[in-house]
């Protein structure tokens, strides 16, 4: 996509109305630049929201610049931080996490340096930490693991139907 709308809700009797869209990401106008694989977070004790992407450049495979943002929320969502850039390039699949006093966790799969990478937080993710790695992989591209499809939508005959998650190899914690 070329930003990210977050809609909130809330119930009013029975019935679900939601509010208008805010815009954790800025409207990217370039030719070829999107936003993949959004996941949101949040710390339901503070009201605060997170978010993590991958800023992908499409059309450079050359150079393949995606790279891991990060942006936040202190008002559950209705205002968002200016993004900030959390890994180098090659990176995609991030995922957010709240440790129990607040710190925040944003893995990621660093495809050149063929591992899983992360960065902490301990202000609510104002500033992160150095990079860390967390462990080694190893795409096996000759043979692919249990329950693995190559494409969203089809059903393996053992593991069920697919879902973008294993398509794509991306760390879950």
């Amino acid at each position: 996509s070329r930003t990210v709308a977050v809609y909130r809700g809330a119930f009013q009797g029975s019935t679900l109305m939601w509010n208008q869209p805010s815009f954790a990401l800025p409207l990217v106008s370039e030719q070829g630049l999107v936003y993949e694989a959004p996941q949101i977070t949040c710390d339901p004790d503070r009201g605060y929201v997170y978010l993590g992407c991958t800023r992908m450049v499409r059309h450079s495979e050359d150079s393949y610049p995606h790279t891991i943002q990060f942006v936040r929320s202190v008002d559950w969502g209705q205002t968002w931080s200016t993004p900030l850039t959390l890994s180098g390039p090659r990176c995609s699949g991030s995922q957010t996490l709240v440790g129990p006093e607040g710190e925040v966790y944003v893995v990621w799969q660093d495809y050149e340096a063929g591992r899983i990478a992360g960065r902490k937080s301990m202000d609510f993710g104002q500033t992160f930490d150095p990079q860390i790695v967390i462990a080694p992989t190893h795409l096996s591209l000759g043979s692919s693991p249990p329950g693995y499809c190559p494409s969203s939508g089809r059903v393996n005959p053992l593991y069920g139907a697919c879902t973008e998650l294993l398509d794509a190899g991306f760390p879950a914690v």
